[in-house]
């Protein structure tokens, strides 16, 4: 893929608690940190943010740990202790936050509330529940959804595995130019083998199942909420469920975005979320 000039760009691995975490940081201003929720890709899931980006700000994005470039762990960890460790070895003390799926940068700020200055949720897709039980009602469809992909990945054809990975995705050759498309098959031809031994996973707050709606109320910083055109069924619950619950918020629609909005359509993407940023009051960092 084509990139502009990054300016100050820094490629480096940070120590953090016992393990090595791969970042990158480039451009200067009010932090903003890049996360997505669809492993197995890693940072350069935001290869088409990252330069215009830091043309405005200090952008971060990393691996976590066992994705990209960042180390495997065996011992118990948060991502979101993670990722304020790493922004406090940065020297970043709060930050704008771009997420796409929305899970992980809701937990962050739960945690570390004072470390969060502006929400961006694009594609927002989490399930919530009154119970445990109610939870987990849906998991024998999400995993029939990955039935398709067993054979391919026996077979280690992960070239198809990978295009069938996107097309849960509705992704698809169709849906982007033909450059794009084949950067992105390629990227989780790359990512698909770490599906068939899958890293461990960070600790997650169980807890964020049935309390997330509850949660939300306690959040008070700008928000946007971003969905796309032709957003499926579980995008368009979840940003209900959001503009119920969060008290700050502004909702934007992508055209011709369906999950992947960022990758889809990134030149209205990039300015929706640059033009909300800079609504944000100094009042409010």
């Amino acid at each position: 893929m084509g990139k502009e000039a990054v300016p100050h760009y820094t490629a480096a691995f940070a120590a953090i608690d016992g393990t090595q975490i791969y970042y990158e940081v480039a451009g200067s201003g009010h932090p903003l940190v890049l996360l997505h929720g669809h492993d197995p890709l890693d940072h350069h899931f935001w290869e088409l943010q990252f330069s215009y980006f830091a043309q405005h700000y200090r952008v971060l994005r990393f691996d976590p740990r066992g994705y990209g470039k960042s180390p495997a762990s065996t011992q118990p960890y948060k991502r979101t202790v993670d990722l304020f460790a790493l922004l406090q070895n940065l020297d970043m003390q709060s930050a704008y936050v771009l997420d796409v799926g929305a899970r992980s940068s809701l937990a962050f700020i739960h945690e570390y509330p004072k470390a969060v200055d502006a929400l961006v949720l694009a594609s927002p897709m989490f399930r919530t529940a009154k119970s445990f039980a109610d939870a987990f009602k849906g998991l024998p469809t999400i995993l029939q959804e990955f039935q398709p992909l067993i054979q391919p990945m026996k077979q280690e054809n992960y070239r198809e595995a990978g295009e069938l990975f996107l097309k849960m995705l509705k992704i698809n050759p169709s849906t982007l130019s033909t450059e794009t498309y084949q950067w992105l098959a390629a990227l989780m031809e790359e990512a698909i083998p770490s599906m068939k031994h899958p890293p461990k996973r960070g600790l997650t707050n169980l807890k964020a199942l049935t309390h997330q709606l509850q949660w939300n109320t306690m959040i008070h910083v700008p928000t946007l909420i971003i969905e796309g055109e032709y957003a499926p069924d579980i995008i368009r619950a979840t940003c209900r469920d959001l503009e119920q619950t969060l008290p700050n918020y502004t909702k934007k629609t992508i055209p011709n975005g369906h999950m992947l909005i960022n990758i889809e359509n990134p030149t209205d993407f990039n300015c929706c979320v640059h033009e909300f940023l800079q609504t944000i009051p100094n009042s409010a960092l």
